[in-house]
């Protein structure tokens, strides 16, 4: 038990302290590449804004020490904001190791407070310490607040710090991947010449570390790494680094190059400067294992066995194959949740989901667990609770009296939801609510405790996908969410923060798709008729585009025709059917000159709902979709081929006729013959 307790605190060290410092490989990064992480002085108490409610609310902070700290004074500072209708006896309160060293009064007209203490000597002995922060939250008078609402609260600042140890437990683990680089500014520093294969693992790690809110990764090449702000990533293939301070520095990690991925954790320092930053290595004897095997740090049921400080892997298991009809809640980034009297709504969450057939019906089977206290349906008296299910804002309701529980203790409700109402957006924004869980009059307080529990496990059961052909920019990017080829122009080199801005549309519902980049010349005539299809580049720099140009809506003439002015025209985007397969779509992105907002440009093409087939990004970073509706194009196609095949039937129909009729005369006189013979 004591093991547990010690390992759970070290964990919670690394991940809200971010102590980055001595591990098993500390790597000092010589002029000229900058290190400006995190001073040894001091560190980020926290790397999220942490909100505390009222009446009363707290949280706790930990870290542990290797050795005794003796000669030198160490502190804790909080940075806080709070409500402005707090009165006395409103308090905030810091103990540590469960003793208290430090109350303030959150009474008058001040609404931000900075609190400083300084830690006993008995929390510098070597061990596992906490520090508890705890809010006492009372309001005005005449102002009636109920339990959780959010008039009653207090905020601890991201600006908030503690003191560094020079003996802290601190070690940087491939344990602590992916938090300890989910920080806002990681950078994946890549090969200057990449194979097609480290790009492709490359711009999909970035956009799975991007993922995770408040962070943001970037790409940068290795001869324009001038400094490095936070944790980073060095991500090729042996003999791909070359620049010699790359090289003095992996050579100094003393990373792999075996037959399987390697991974390796470290320190990054300055000579000389008290500034570090957590570093992980990402290499293989070839460029195309790490691609194989990448999924080694995009997988959460991978990611959590990773352990020590060095691990290289050959072979990974075999991903379960999911059924896109039934869908957890818990696959869409719903983590099980507890809706009460403080807490009434849940946040939003937003799921990709593919076109389906219309006028049909998708169901959510939900799994509930409810206060024995609530209300059943034979009490008429009581209050009346309800959960109601928001789909793109459209409630629905469920009767929590009404509700009948299984033997196993769990209440079980079904919601049917139309497929046109999922349709009409390619993000399906889900929310849940609970009404009658607080007393209309909040001034009166009954010690009522209504809690619902809404489990992770609850199913999306989808109708049956719709099979069109034709795809619009709707269908962007839940149409690519099997097999997708990326395709870049031979020649030029391609833009790695466009690029990136592309991969993170590409994930859906927390994951990506498998996704292959190539350049042109190394794409086969199989792949072109196996794969979803995404150009990216101007399309004269592909010469499988260029014999199409007349089908592709993308030549000034023909872009007056789709409602928009070429010479305003930075970015496009462009969707139909697959040349060579038309069952698979096929995207054409167009950057004709760079523009304000790449990453914009992308986001609103993810959250379009337009049933278009083009869309643009204009030099002054305005998204704006075509005129032209894609099924009235398609219509016409289909009137054209009708009026063109008429002469054809009509031929063939006089010609079967014609046969029919010679071989009736030819029967009729031989026939004729045979009689006159006998005769």
């Amino acid at each position: 038990m004591r093991n547990i307790i010690y390992f759970a605190a070290l964990f919670f060290s690394l991940f809200l302290f971010s102590l980055p410092g001595k591990a098993a490989t500390n790597i000092t990064v010589k002029h000229p590449i900058t290190i400006e992480g995190t001073s040894n002085e001091e560190k980020p108490l926290t790397n999220k804004v942490i909100e505390l409610q009222g009446p009363s609310s707290s949280t706790d902070f930990y870290y542990s020490l290797e050795e005794s700290e003796r000669n030198k004074k160490h502190s804790a500072t909080f940075h806080l904001e709070h409500s402005e209708l707090l009165k006395s006896p409103s308090s905030f309160t810091v103990k540590v190791d469960g003793l208290p060293v430090k109350s303030i009064s959150l009474a008058g007209k001040k609404t931000n407070n900075s609190v400083t203490i300084d830690l006993p000597k008995r929390a510098l002995t070597k061990g596992d310490h906490t520090i508890t922060a705890s809010f006492y939250g009372v309001v005005k008078e005449g102002v009636c607040v109920a339990p959780g609402d959010q008039g009653n609260w207090l905020k601890i600042d991201v600006l908030s710090t503690i003191s560094s140890f020079a003996k802290e437990k601190k070690e940087i683990a491939l344990s602590d991947y992916p938090s300890a680089f989910q920080t806002g500014n990681t950078q994946i520093v890549l090969p200057d010449n990449p194979s097609t294969a480290t790009l492709n693992s490359a711009y999909q790690l970035a956009a799975f570390l991007s993922e995770e809110e408040d962070s943001e990764a970037t790409v940068s090449r290795e001869t324009h790494l001038r400094s490095v702000k936070g944790p980073v990533i060095f991500i090729g293939a042996k003999d791909e680094f070359k620049t010699s301070e790359i090289q003095r520095i992996l050579s100094k990690a003393n990373v792999s190059y075996k037959d399987g991925i390697s991974l390796k954790s470290g320190i990054l320092n300055n000579q000389g400067s008290k500034n570090e930053v957590p570093a992980l290595f990402v290499t293989a004897a070839s460029s195309s294992t790490i691609e194989q095997r990448i999924d080694l740090l995009l997988k959460e049921d991978l990611t959590k066995q990773l352990s020590g400080q060095q691990m290289t892997v050959d072979q990974l298991p075999q991903s379960k194959k999911k059924d896109g009809t039934h869908i957890k809640l818990n696959e869409l980034g719903f983590k099980s949740e507890t809706l009460s009297g403080g807490n009434t709504t849940s946040k939003d969450y937003y799921v990709s989901l593919p076109r389906m057939e219309e006028d049909n019906q998708a169901n959510l089977h939900l799994y509930l667990k409810k206060s024995a206290t609530m209300p059943v349906k034979d009490k008429e008296n009581d209050r009346k609770t309800e959960l109601i299910l928001y789909v793109n804002d459209v409630p629905h309701s469920i009767d929590l009296s009404k509700l009948k529980k299984t033997q196993s203790g769990i209440y079980e409700a079904n919601v049917p939801i139309q497929t046109n109402l999922l349709n009409k957006h390619s993000l399906v924004d889900l929310r849940f609510e609970v009404t009658g869980f607080q007393l209309e009059d909040p001034c009166e307080h009954t010690g009522e405790r209504f809690e619902l529990y809404i489990d992770g496990d609850s199913t999306l059961n989808l109708a049956k996908k719709a099979n069109n052909t034709v795809f619009s920019l709707r269908d962007y990017p839940n149409a690519f969410d099997h097999q997708t080829l990326i395709i870049m122009p031979n020649q030029k080199q391609v833009n790695d923060s466009q690029m990136l801005a592309l991969y993170k549309t590409l994930f859906i519902n927390g994951e990506l798709p498998p996704i292959k980049l190539k350049k042109e010349k190394e794409v086969s005539q199989a792949e072109l008729q196996k794969y979803a299809l995404i150009f990216t580049g101007e399309v004269n720099d592909f010469n499988l585009l260029k014999d199409r140009r007349d089908q592709l809506p993308l030549s000034d003439e023909k872009m007056m025709e789709e409602g928009f002015l070429p010479q305003a025209v930075a970015s496009t985007a462009y969707i139909t059917q697959n040349f060579w397969q038309s069952s698979e779509p096929l995207l054409v992105l167009e950057n004709r000159e760079q523009s304000l907002q790449d990453d914009d440009f992308y986001r609103q093409l993810k959250n379009s709902n337009a049933n278009k087939s083009a869309a643009v990004e204009t030099k002054d970073g305005r998204f704006i979709v075509s005129t032209k509706k894609v099924t009235e194009t398609n219509n016409v196609s289909k009137n054209d081929t009708k009026k063109q095949a008429v002469p054809y039937i009509v031929g063939f129909v006089i010609l079967i006729a014609a046969i029919a009729l010679i071989l009736y005369m030819t029967i009729r006189r031989k026939k004729k013959n045979t009689t006159h013979n006998e005769k």
